[in-house]
């Protein structure tokens, strides 16, 4: 297996896939909430999506390169990847919600998502769409790992 830190055709093709439902199941979770205060769900939901793909292509690569050494690891690299993918997207929520409770970190800023995670969708993210959103990433892991192996 080679590890290949650039972008080839297949993984342009699957990452807008990937973008784009990210971002539907994104904006979908946060309109499903009839108390919505947010002033635009659009784009916080653009921003967390943006988030959410970065940090799965970059969980993807460190298992890729944590596996490298290995003959055949695609599973161990998509179940890694799914790992990472879903810690990270949990730390993530919990952070802006602790930011929130604090009045630290982005409040006020270009980067402010955290009524998303406090008025929006709360304790769903991390239990519900952190996990969904790790699937969808091993689902992209598989597509474009088994692109590689051909």
């Amino acid at each position: 297996m080679n590890f290949k830190l650039a972008f080839t055709n297949s993984d342009t093709r699957w990452m807008a896939a990937y973008f784009t439902f990210t971002y539907l199941f994104l904006l979908w979770l946060s309109f499903s909430n009839s108390s919505v205060t947010c002033r635009s769900q659009f784009l916080i939901s653009a921003k967390l999506t943006v988030i959410s793909v970065v940090w799965g292509w970059v969980s993807g690569k460190l298992a890729e390169l944590l596996f490298f050494k290995m003959s055949e690891p695609r599973c161990e690299i998509c179940v890694f990847t799914g790992i990472l993918t879903c810690g990270g997207l949990f730390v993530f929520a919990n952070w802006m919600y602790i930011s929130f409770n604090k009045g630290v970190h982005f409040q006020g800023t270009w980067a402010d998502m955290t009524c998303f995670f406090v008025e929006t969708v709360g304790f769903v993210f991390p239990f519900f769409a952190a996990p969904v959103l790790a699937l969808v990433t091993v689902a992209w892991k598989i597509l474009t790992t088994s692109e590689y192996s051909r």
